[in-house]
């Protein structure tokens, strides 16, 4: 079997021959499924409980046990790990019976509430050259909205919102920004940010692709570096979108946190007597990151490059395409701290971002991500860095929990944003990453 969990599962031998059955060993093998054990067990749980004529046992609480290894007490109102997985298994399949499953006359689908999945043949009226739609399944609820209306109700506010950005274009059209108004640093802020100008060659920053994060938003998909690289993304467009979702990812927008920090990198570069680079996420190329510093501005929902390094991390980021909430997977929870961050639903409505650096593997130079839960969360984490009092608290923390500066840290920040603005940047959460 692909993946284990915890508890009896019914024999899959008494399963050896249903097409079902078959079919959920397929998917759970197939390349759209690999490097995901969670969601292959999550997939092989359902199924074989369902096929097997105990779907009652199929609810949040028994998959919170079983497959990811909850304790029996465990509350899914405040761990909402399930649902989460949940929505990222119902893109999984979606993506799955859209490409590597194309010609499955079966399908599988989880309905939206429920957990009990549900087999069904591939609609008959769907054409062999239309295969590249949805699933019915698939969690995409813009491609229901009638086509007339789809504009009105969410197209022209995104672009209204990208259309007040075009003018950040300018910084990418200039070698060098300003270097004026950067404060003396201190030698703790020196300190935290030494790794990043050592050795040779320029400091690269790469922005974010807002345009990429805005595709995903109106497809209702999760896309990867794969599907970035070479503009991939494009074939799963949804036909009745494809021609908007093609105007969108024309454009080349980055964000306001980026252009922030674009205004005030050169001047700490310069004090380090260095030069800095810009360069847009999708302009990129993967042997721009092989050596020489690099700093990653946005999640890897606008900046896909982040994918790369997310193996030495401990928070991860990760967008529920369901409720539209972005959150942070907390790969190693403690006692006590809750496997999923995300945006609260009070009021103040705190919200979340992550700072990293580390160097590269095998090679000179150091890699700094920056990322939030939303913008301001990434403006924040920038502004965090750059901000001689926040960073000398960040030394005084690593000197105390890390046994001195100078050495690879994630930094957990929490925030709240306050008329589209961050505010009240709190660290915290320290740790040390790994060099290896």
């Amino acid at each position: 079997m692909l993946s284990q969990y915890e508890g009896s599962p019914p024999d899959p031998g008494n399963l050896e021959h249903n097409p079902r059955w078959q079919l959920a060993q397929r998917v759970a093998a197939s390349k759209t499924f690999a490097g995901s054990q969670g969601l292959q067990a999550f997939l092989l749980y359902i199924s074989e409980r369902t096929l097997s004529g105990q779907g009652e046992q199929v609810k949040e609480q028994t998959i919170g046990m079983a497959v990811f290894h909850r304790k029996p007490d465990y509350d899914p109102g405040s761990d909402n790990i399930v649902r989460v997985r949940a929505g990222q298994l119902r893109q999984r399949l979606a993506r799955y019976f859209e490409t590597e499953g194309e010609a499955e006359p079966l399908i599988i689908s989880i309905p939206k509430g429920a957990y009990v999945p549900v087999f069904e043949p591939r609609p008959a009226h769907q054409a062999a050259a239309d295969l590249t739609a949805p699933a019915p399944a698939a969690p995409l609820p813009q491609a229901s909205i009638d086509r007339a209306e789809f504009p009105a109700r969410r197209v022209w506010p995104y672009w209204a919102a990208i259309g007040a950005l075009a003018g950040l274009a300018f910084f990418f059209a200039l070698r060098t920004p300003s270097v004026a108004g950067v404060p003396k640093l201190s030698k703790d802020t020196r300190e935290v940010w030494a790794p990043m100008f050592e050795g040779r060659g320029d400091l690269l920053v790469v922005h974010g692709d807002l345009t990429y994060a805005l595709w995903q938003d109106l497809a209702g998909r999760n896309l990867t570096l794969a599907d970035y690289v070479g503009m991939k993304f494009l074939n799963y467009s949804p036909p009745e979108l494809r021609e908007m979702l093609n105007e969108v990812a024309s454009r080349r927008y980055t964000s306001i946190a980026d252009a922030n920090l674009a205004s005030k990198i050169p001047g700490l570069a310069s004090s380090f007597g260095k030069q800095t680079r810009f360069r847009f996420a999708r302009q990129l190329d993967v042997r721009d990151l092989s050596s020489g510093s690099v700093i990653l501005v946005g999640s890897r929902r606008a900046n896909p490059w982040v994918e790369l390094f997310e193996n030495r991390l401990q928070y991860i980021f990760g967008y529920d395409t369901e409720t539209h909430r972005p959150y942070f997977q907390n790969r190693f929870p403690k006692p006590g701290e809750s496997p999923i961050l995300s945006r609260g639903s009070d009021p103040v409505r705190d919200t979340y971002a992550d700072v990293a650096m580390f160097p590269h593997q095998g090679g000179k130079g150091s890699v700094l991500i920056i990322e939030g839960l939303s913008m301001e969360g990434t403006d924040a984490a920038g502004e965090f860095l750059l901000n001689p009092e926040s960073c000398d608290l960040l030394a005084q923390r690593m000197r105390a929990e890390l046994g001195g500066t100078g050495k690879p840290f994630e930094a957990l920040l929490r925030l709240t944003p306050v008329a589209g603005a961050s505010a009240n940047a709190r660290l915290v959460s320290l740790h040390a990453l790994r060099t290896d």
